[in-house]
C-alpha cells in the first residue's frame, strides 16, 4: 500500500508540473480583464516578461523536486542559445532593448522546454487537456471581442495603420 500511495502522490507531483507549464500560455493569452499585454504600450515586450515571470513556478518545481530530464532532444536548442549569447558578447546589438526581449524569449523556451523534458504522462495529459480548454475559452471571447475589433489579446486586427 505504501508503494501505491508513493505512486498516487508522484502521479499528483507530475500532473501540477503539466499545469504549471500551461500557466504561461494561460497567463499571456488572457482575453479578459486583467490582461497583462493587452494594456501595455509595447504589448511583444511585455509579453516577454510576461514569459520569463509566469515560466517561473514551473521551473521551480522541476529544480526542486530534482525531477531527472530527457533534455538530450534539446541539444540544437542549446546550441541555438550558445550561439545566440556568443553573438551577443562579440558584437553588441544596436537595439539592446529587443535583444533584451529576444534574450528573455529564448530563456523561457529553452527553460519551458526543460520542464517539458522532465515530464511524464500524467503532466502531458493535464497540459494537453488545459490547452484544449484554454482554446475553446479563447475561441468562445474572441466570437465576442467587438469591442476590440476582434483583434484579440496583442490588439492584432491584420490591418496596417493609415
Amino acid at each position: 500500500m505504501g508503494a501505491a500511495k508513493e505512486s498516487r502522490a508522484e502521479a499528483n507531483e507530475y500532473a501540477l508540473v503539466g499545469w504549471l507549464a500551461l500557466l504561461p500560455l494561460a497567463v499571456l493569452a488572457w482575453p479578459f480583464a486583467g490582461s497583462p499585454v493587452r494594456t501595455a504600450l509595447e504589448p511583444e515586450l511585455a509579453g516577454a516578461a510576461v514569459l520569463a515571470l509566469a515560466a517561473l513556478p514551473a521551473i521551480g518545481f522541476v529544480a526542486l523536486t530534482r525531477r531527472s530530464s530527457a533534455a538530450f532532444g534539446l541539444t540544437p536548442l542549446f546550441v541555438y542559445a550558445v550561439g545566440c549569447f556568443a553573438s551577443l558578447r562579440l558584437r553588441p546589438p544596436a537595439d539592446t532593448l529587443e535583444a533584451d526581449r529576444a534574450t528573455l524569449l529564448l530563456l523561457g523556451a529553452l527553460a519551458l522546454a526543460l520542464v517539458g523534458a522532465s515530464t511524464r504522462r500524467g503532466a502531458r495529459e493535464r497540459f494537453v487537456a488545459g490547452v484544449v480548454g484554454l482554446a475553446l475559452l479563447l475561441l468562445g471571447a474572441a466570437l465576442f471581442d467587438r469591442e476590440h475589433g476582434f483583434a484579440g489579446v496583442l490588439q492584432n486586427t491584420g490591418a496596417s495603420p493609415t
